[in-house]
């Protein structure tokens, strides 16, 4: 099943696509635990059980909605993705009463759909793809100053005001400029 929305019909000059998506997940996405080096682990696919024909800019909307047990598996996936154990994992996240809800925490471009690995004879070869969804393929992530507004499910549009908006033009004349020069080397 894939979800498009009629962005002609929606969209305005200035209105983006976004997701919501629950914590921690968002904050996975966009900053991700620290590693020892200082870089950031970020989850770089998105996964759900619903395929897309989206490709380009959304802003990432943290959902208001959080349970303990819901922050707590999350936790415990994530590290285990990463190879944290258990002292590693308190550590590498934001106590759960931290982390921003309910309001747009950033921005991503949503490059490719990686297709639900039907079989589990051969593994799926992104360690946050999880097998049985659509894993939507994320670059250029980047927070924004957060932002409170309600949720949709699926793609829904947002219009952004004031500084939220002045944050996402730079980050789209930063891609541009990043266009630009690998434009530039590849010609």
């Amino acid at each position: 099943m894939s979800r498009s929305v009629n962005w002609s019909r929606t969209a305005t000059p200035t209105s983006l696509p976004a997701l919501t998506i629950r914590q921690p997940w968002a904050w996975a996405i966009v900053e991700g635990p620290a590693r020892l080096d200082g870089a950031h682990d970020r989850k770089d696919i998105e996964n759900r059980v619903w395929s897309t024909t989206l490709r380009g800019p959304f802003l990432i909307h943290a959902a208001a909605g959080m349970t303990k047990d819901e922050y707590f598996d999350a936790v415990e996936w994530i590290g285990d993705v990463l190879g944290l154990g258990i002292g590693d994992k308190a550590l590498a996240f934001p106590p759960r009463g931290l982390l921003e809800r309910g309001g747009i925490v950033g921005i991503a471009r949503l490059v490719g759909v990686i297709p639900p690995c039907r079989t589990c004879l051969v593994p799926c070869s992104r360690r946050w793809h999880i097998h049985d969804q659509y894993g939507f393929e994320l670059a250029d992530v980047a927070p924004l100053p957060f932002t409170p507004c309600k949720g949709a499910l699926g793609f829904w549009e947002y219009e952004p005001t004031g500084e939220l908006k002045r944050a996402i033009d730079d980050w789209k004349n930063r891609q541009h400029k990043l266009d630009e020069r690998e434009r530039s080397v590849t010609t």
